[in-house]
């Protein structure tokens, strides 16, 4: 999902239409992904990077260059998000908690220390390579059937209603995977709200 248009008008100055219509008097259709962000960052006065590639990514999805969910590396992303009725430490202590992580970790227990590996119910491995206490949680996780690897975040941000809960899944194959991840985390969502 991309960032509301507010957000956006606020980081920016520009709504997306905006954005993209400038995009096109640029000419912008006929150059790639590098050359669009580029153009973002110098003549668009665009200073953050996160921004000149969220511009560009969205330019590129409104033009039917981009996939749902793909990114400029080729590879798939998916995000999904619920809302806990409770406060941010709360929900913390929530989704690390035994209960918790037997459904989004598929059984296996939060790693607490960067590098910490640790392994699921079906064998997939996750390697915690980040972590910041009461915000976000950052693994790469090892299929057990094909070797393959993914990250994925789970962060927490408190709202008007509690907590949200932002499950994050990149570096997927292809968009097949990333419809078949897309359920996979909405069912995790639904759980995690059911123990609440």
């Amino acid at each position: 999902m991309p960032p509301s248009d507010e957000a956006v008008l606020k980081a920016t100055g520009q709504s997306w239409d905006q954005w993209f219509a400038y995009l096109r008097e640029k000419g912008a259709m006929e150059l790639d992904h590098k050359a669009i962000v580029n153009l973002l960052a110098t003549d668009g006065e665009v200073e953050s990077t996160w921004w000149q590639q969220s511009i560009t990514v969205e330019f590129e999805k409104s033009i039917g260059r981009r996939e749902l969910g793909k990114t400029s590396d080729g590879s798939f992303q998916v995000g999904v998000r619920t809302t806990l009725p409770v406060d941010p430490d709360e929900a913390w202590k929530l989704m690390t908690s035994p209960a918790a992580a037997a459904i989004w970790l598929n059984g296996a227990k939060v790693p607490t220390e960067p590098g910490e590996t640790v392994t699921d119910a079906e064998g997939h491995t996750y390697e915690l390579r980040s972590v910041k206490p009461g915000e976000k949680i950052r693994l790469r996780h090892t299929d057990a059937e094909t070797g393959e690897t993914s990250t994925m975040q789970v962060s927490l941000e408190a709202n008007k209603s509690g907590t949200s809960v932002n499950f994050h899944h990149e570096g997927l194959a292809d968009a097949g995977e990333r419809e078949h991840k897309k359920e996979h985390w909405r069912t995790v969502a639904d759980k995690i709200l059911g123990i609440v």
